[in-house]
């Protein structure tokens, strides 16, 4: 019998976590954030340990399983990251195992498949052909090729329902189903590395009996080791003195693990800080202040575009290092990395990691394992880069804290800033979050003491916002995409030796293709959403799914022949300027043009050597970019984020409006921005025309109060997706039922929650699945999570072979 025992969490879609007792053999391997094997039923599973004890908690049956093999590799996480992954599970209602899955790098831990097999009996049924085709298809597959996914049967026989086939055999016995161990996909790199001896007295060289070639490579070696290959591409006939001097035992040639690098050498030499403003200097003063108290604080910096957040963040790395303390800065985009980590390197050279989904899966695993071998003391990244395993945090930074991209909106539906926040808290931390435009619900906290409020009222160097015109484009000729005012100073702008930005929230270069004679628009099977066309490669494509077919020559309806492109997008805004500008250098930047490792990079490196005039582009051009020659904006529609059926459509049309007008005029010129639009009386458009945050922030808030919607109160949002819409819909009229029913039982909990729905979700049907949707509104958290979390483990039983998956957001940020 067992003597230990570990806590594991499973990477199910299971709540709570299970006990599992240790064999004698895997004792001194045993550790909080090792990955192990477990059984499960009748399946095994991969787990992480989360805790270790030598009795069970009371009350526990004692008939328990035993582990079934535990990994060699190194902790995936230390004991003092788990409180930050419970509090995720707990109040983003997420299975423990999910959570922590979601944390490590992909394709870096150990995991299970499941394969089938053919059995004794399949066999024998095979023998006696008692099958009919499709059955005797799967087998014989099964039987050449044993212990096949079922993914892998679907590919290899694509023609047949493979699943329902595999489940009607498995019901027979004749194949059979086990979960299979799979070590991890991404390994650590090792290459040969040249080490001096350690008997050599590397400080005389030229004392000791050696020849010239031997003192030079020596020389080369008093830094530390080096690649083989590179001793060898410095050396003339580096090979034959390499291995003569290793016979002599001068040098030892072995692998060694060698770190992929994401990024090459470090940059130029770092430039002298430039001049602190006295808000700079306020503003720096009160962080590390807070740094050197060891304690947690929070802080909301509200500067204006241009301000020098940037500078602040870098100065308080700076001291969270003297104090020897890590620092993690977190940026809303993967094209906003580039320049963050090329500024942080500058500073504190190669002691900086980057995180990120774009990276290689082997320069992320590496960079993972950098951090959690304490290496560096800044990590930049991405949303992702939260959960960096850093043991000594002292400064989290949050830029552009506003962006919806530090909402996770698949699996562990977390959101970045909110999640930043806790960590902080947890781990004595300070937490700095910095915007031009903050959320309503950010700036709110500020005002209710949460957070403490620095500002940046004034551009560095006393330079000034830039003049912001509303062009009315009812007074436009009708059908220019391009207004006027807008040609003519794109030209000015191009005379002066100038640049260009040109936003265009939308891909594509029209919104969909229309049949002039008989309506038709041509609409994705799988999403209720109509296909846009790409003029590239003449394709129309769903943005939800992908979905991608060709252009048809006629409609496929009438077998008209005036099929019309009717909106625009990125695409067609570039073929335009090109067209009116003809010797202009244009260039596109949305999620088409940035697909490729490096894409990104390429792109602003582009602008930032002048070899791009004007960069058309989604909202990822739109912040946190310095390009100092850029002194024209153009928004060539405000009005597509304004026309969202969202409840936060006002916010973000202000904050992409106020965000991009702040790319304008950052150097030595002026800046200007020219918004198109057909709604110019519109508060937000009037607000961010005149920079005037605290005038849209008491307008807006305002309409939520009166509305209900946060900050003034907060939301779960319960979304039901199934392949059959009646049983989507029975399953989200189930799940109403019972919400009702537990606030039914407890009265508190009926004057606290508010329920809407259930009802059909704005976009129907996404990736094939028909989608409902059920709302929670509480002015507390407590409640609503109490509900939610009822209704999730409620949920993960009931609608168990449904047909239907149930997932929850709480604090979503989009309705849709």
């Amino acid at each position: 019998m067992s003597t230990l025992f570990v806590e594991v969490a499973v990477v199910l879609p299971v709540i709570g976590t299970y006990y599992y007792g240790v064999p004698v053999e895997f004792e001194e391997r045993v550790e909080v954030g090792r990955q192990v094997l477990v059984p499960f039923g009748r399946r095994r599973l991969t787990g992480y340990i989360l805790g270790i004890k030598q009795k069970l908690p009371k009350g526990m049956d004692i008939a328990i399983r035993d582990v079934l093999q535990i990994s060699t590799e190194e902790c995936h996480f230390r004991e003092t990251h788990l409180p930050f992954y419970r509090w995720l599970s707990n109040y983003y209602l997420a299975p423990l195992g999910e959570v922590i899955q979601s944390a490590l790098p992909r394709g870096s831990s150990t995991s299970t498949r499941r394969a089938a097999s053919i059995s004794e009996s399949g066999l024998l049924s095979l023998r006696e052909s008692t099958l009919d085709e499709k059955e005797t298809a799967v087998l014989s597959l099964l039987q050449e090729h044993p212990a096949l996914t079922l993914r892998q049967i679907r590919s290899r026989l694509p023609e047949y329902n493979t699943a329902s086939i595999c489940r009607r055999l498995g019901r027979k016995g004749l194949i059979l189903w086990e979960d299979q161990l799979q070590e991890p996909r991404i390994k650590p790199r090792f290459l040969k590395k040249v080490r001096a001896s350690q008997d050599l007295n590397l400080a005389n060289l030229e004392e000791q009996e050696l020849k010239a070639k031997e003192i030079e490579i020596l020389t080369l070696l008093k830094e530390g080791s080096l690649l083989l290959k590179d001793l060898k591409e410095k050396i003339d006939n580096g090979y034959y003195w390499i291995r003569k001097m290793e016979d002599r035992g001068l040098v030892t040639v072995a692998p060694e693990e060698v770190y992929r690098d994401p990024t090459g050498a470090v940059a130029v030499e770092a430039s002298p800080p430039p001049n602190l403003s006295v808000d700079q200097e306020q503003a720096i003063q009160s962080i590390c202040q807070a740094l050197q108290e060891r304690n947690f604080a929070s802080f909301l910096l509200h500067g204006v575009t241009g301000s020098g957040k940037t500078e602040v963040y870098l100065i308080a790395a700076a001291e969270a290092m003297r104090l020897g303390q890590q620092s993690l800065v977190l940026v809303p985009e993967i094209g906003l990395t580039a320049q963050m980590e090329g500024l942080f390197r500058q500073r504190f050279r190669s002691r900086v990691a980057i995180l990120h989904s774009g990276l290689g899966s082997g320069e992320r695993r590496d960079e993972w394992v950098r951090v959690r071998r304490g290496q560096v003391d800044v990590v930049v990244g991405a949303r992702s880069a939260l959960f960096a395993p850093m043991d000594r945090l002292g400064l989290l930074v949050v830029d552009e804290e506003h962006d919806s991209s530090y909402k996770q909106e698949r699996g562990l539906r977390y959101h970045g800033r909110d999640a930043a926040v806790m960590r902080a808290k947890m781990e004595g931390a300070v937490v700095v979050m910095g915007s031009a435009t903050p959320a309503l619900s950010s700036y709110h906290n500020a005002l209710q003491g949460k957070f403490h409020l620095l500002s940046l009222p004034h551009r560095i160097d006393h330079r000034s916002l830039p003049k912001v015109t509303v062009i009315d484009m009812k007074h436009q000729r009708q059908g220019d995409l391009i207004s006027h005012p807008l040609r003519q100073a794109l030209a000015h702008t191009l005379s002066q030796g100038k640049q260009a930005l040109l936003l265009i929230n939308r891909r594509g270069y029209a919104n969909f293709l229309l049949c002039r004679n008989c309506g038709h628009v041509t609409h994705c099977r799988n999403c209720a959403v109509s296909l846009t066309w790409h003029r590239a490669g003449e394709k129309l494509r769903c943005h939800l799914c992908g979905l991608a077919m060709a252009v048809p020559p006629v409609c496929p309806q009438c077998d008209g022949k005036t099929l019309k492109p009717f909106g625009f997008g990125t695409q067609r805004v570039e073929a335009e300027i090109k067209r009116l500008l003809p010797e202009a250098r244009v260039n596109r930047m949305d999620r088409d043009t940035t697909r490729s490792k490096q894409a990104h990079r390429k792109i602003l490196n582009d602008v930032r050597r002048g070899r791009t005039d004007i960069l058309v582009g989604t909202q990822m051009i739109a912040k946190g970019h310095d390009f100092p020659n850029i002194t024209l904006v153009g928004v060539v529609s405000a009005d597509i984020a304004l026309q969202w059926p969202d409840f936060r459509a006002a916010e973000n049309t202000f904050q992409v409006l106020t965000q991009v007008a702040g790319r304008a005029g950052r150097g030595e010129s002026p800046g200007i921005v020219l918004v198109q639009t057909y709604n110019p009386g519109h508060y937000s458009i009037h607000f961010a025309k005149n920079h005037d945050y605290l005038g849209f922030f008491s307008e807006e808030m305002g309409f939520r109060q009166e509305l209900g919607y946060p900050p003034y109160r907060r939301l779960i949002l319960f979304q039901l997706a199934g392949n059959v819409e009646e049983r989507t819909q029975e399953a989200a009229e189930l799940l109403a039922a019972k919400c009702r029913e537990i606030c039914r039982k407890r009265s508190e909990l009926s004057q606290e929650l508010e329920i809407l729905g259930p009802v059909a979700a704005p976009l129907g049907k996404v990736k094939g699945k028909y989608r409902w949707q059920l709302l929670l509104k509480s002015k507390k958290v407590a409640p609503l999570l109490e509900v939610g979390r009822q209704l999730i483990n409620w949920g993960y039983g009931e609608f168990k072979g449904f047909g239907v998956t149930l997932t929850a957001d709480v604090d979503p940020i989009s309705l849709m």
